[in-house]
């Protein structure tokens, strides 16, 4: 109908018009356009945290590897470099004998271990607790997108 007094189209309260309808549909496709980019980026992102992550270990181990191997080497030259055991010095007087000597070795290792065993339970808590937290928070994005696409197809729909 025209309105003759304002120059404007009126349309009744129930009627949609063809713009209307295209204007809908081109909303929907960029959202729909949007939802997938986000989606991708989100793929994209999940695949470089993982490829970080192994990057990491990687390093991690091979840090601990030269670490250790470092240690040994050190132990070497220092027993060597002591002046223990050799000629010059003399022999030394062992108050231990050898089985006594054994035993104490073994308690101070088995203590080694368990403080190993403890610090290594206390690292895995630690990434444990770091990745229920990743997974936390990955899931509160897949909801958060998930209502954001609900919104979305409702203002489609109304």
């Amino acid at each position: 109908m025209n309105d003759a007094s304002s120059g404007h189209l009126t349309i009744s309260p129930g009627r949609v018009t063809q713009q209307d309808k295209i204007q809908r549909i081109n909303d929907h496709s960029y959202n729909q356009h949007i939802r997938k980019k986000a989606e991708a980026r989100t793929i994209q992102n999940d695949q470089m945290l993982d490829r970080t992550e192994q990057s990491i270990k990687m390093c991690l181990f091979c840090l601990t590897l030269r670490y250790f191997q470092a240690f040994k080497s050190f132990q070497k030259q220092k027993s060597s470099l002591s002046g223990e055991n050799d000629l010059i010095g003399g022999a030394r007087n062992t108050s231990l004998s050898l089985e006594q000597w054994k035993m104490a070795r073994e308690e101070a290792n088995a203590k080694k271990r368990d403080e190993l065993l403890k610090e290594t339970n206390e690292k895995a808590r630690k990434g444990a607790i770091r990745i229920q937290k990743r997974r936390e928070y990955e899931a509160s994005i897949k909801v958060s997108s998930y209502l954001c696409s609900l919104l979305c197809c409702h203002h489609f729909l109304c």
